[in-house]
């Protein structure tokens, strides 16, 4: 579980932290497929955008609601999203990064 933000991080922050996301996963294109198979300008692999915005190539406002819920619930800012995004982190043994 995450851990609360315990100060406000700067409305200018949160965009360019948000804006530096969208393009690295999707360059800013609601309707990108990466090669294999993940969706959407935050680049969704379980499926769930899908169900959440059934129109996702064209609905930035639906696929902007469901990245806010899924970077709030899981980052608590899109700072801290940024920030993870940018770490290298072990997964299966190997240290790897641009994962959020």
């Amino acid at each position: 579980m995450r851990e609360e933000a315990t100060d406000p991080v700067p409305a200018d922050v949160e965009a360019e932290a948000k804006a530096f996301i969208y393009f690295k996963e999707s360059t800013n294109r609601l309707d990108a497929v990466n090669s294999i198979g993940c969706i959407g300008l935050g680049q969704d692999c379980n499926g769930q955008l899908v169900k959440d915005c059934p129109e996702w190539r064209t609905d930035r406002a639906c696929q902007e609601a469901y990245w806010e819920r899924y970077v709030l619930n899981r980052y608590g800012t899109w700072a801290e999203a940024k920030a993870f995004w940018q770490a290298r982190v072990p997964i299966n043994g190997s240290d790897v990064g641009h994962w959020w």
